[in-house]
């Protein structure tokens, strides 16, 4: 489910390792989904569902949005 920590923790992956799309397009569900689907084979994660991927990039996302306000620039 696409929201701002979701995206911001795919932002930080793809910064990290050159994953290939485009943060404007992630609203989109298609793109969203496309993005989740690369961060799945980069990390080789089939055997979790796309629900237990989202939950921790959600939790992984809202952990780098709190780090943002003690210094940390995921930008």
């Amino acid at each position: 489910m696409y929201d701002s920590r979701v995206e911001t923790c795919l932002w930080a992956y793809r910064r990290q390792f050159g994953l290939s799309f485009a943060r404007k397009n992630l609203w989109k569900y298609v793109s969203f989904f496309d993005a989740v689907k690369e961060f799945r084979d980069r990390f080789e994660l089939h055997a979790l569902t796309f629900k237990q991927i989202d939950k921790f990039l959600y939790l992984k996302g809202a952990a780098l949005i709190e780090a943002q306000g003690k210094g940390w620039s995921g930008r």
